[in-house]
């Protein structure tokens, strides 16, 4: 994601402000596997689970073309991940409210920092992100 024309990120000092830590900001990742009872194979799927921050995208973006080839809708719940595959449905929940909210994976990034997610606004804003601009969240890879 290109910074151009959107707000400075927000400095440690602001991020401490709104009550994170930036330096203990180190994305948690856990696996695990569980047998794939709906087909008649060896394979297991895997499920994805994330604990970081969260930012948001969109404005300039809106109907620019994402890394899948779709073009981007800053209103539909979409997001994106630096890894996991497009098309992932991904449950976000917001750790300071609880809120939880379903969304595609159709890009990469974010590219700032320790970052785990950049939300299209309308995700962002069904998990009550208005200010700050960034929130603690958890991620969970669903499967198909």
């Amino acid at each position: 994601m290109a910074s151009e024309g959107l707000p400075p990120a927000p400095s440690d000092a602001a991020l401490r402000e709104a009550g994170y830590d930036p330096g203990a900001n180190t994305p948690q990742i856990t696996a695990s596997t569980t047998a794939d009872s709906t087909q008649n194979s060896p394979y297991q799927r895997v499920m994805w689970k994330q604990t970081g921050i969260a930012s948001t995208y969109g404005g300039k973006f809106h109907g620019r073309l994402t890394a899948s080839g779709e073009r981007f809708n800053a209103n539909k719940f979409t997001a994106a991940h630096r890894v996991l595959k497009f098309g992932t449905r991904v449950r976000v929940t917001r750790q300071s409210n609880g809120l939880s909210i379903i969304v595609r994976i159709t890009d990469r990034g974010p590219y700032h920092g320790a970052r785990i997610l950049d939300l299209s606004t309308a995700a962002a804003r069904a998990l009550g992100m208005i200010k700050p601009s960034v929130m603690q969240v958890t991620i969970e890879a669903l499967p198909d």
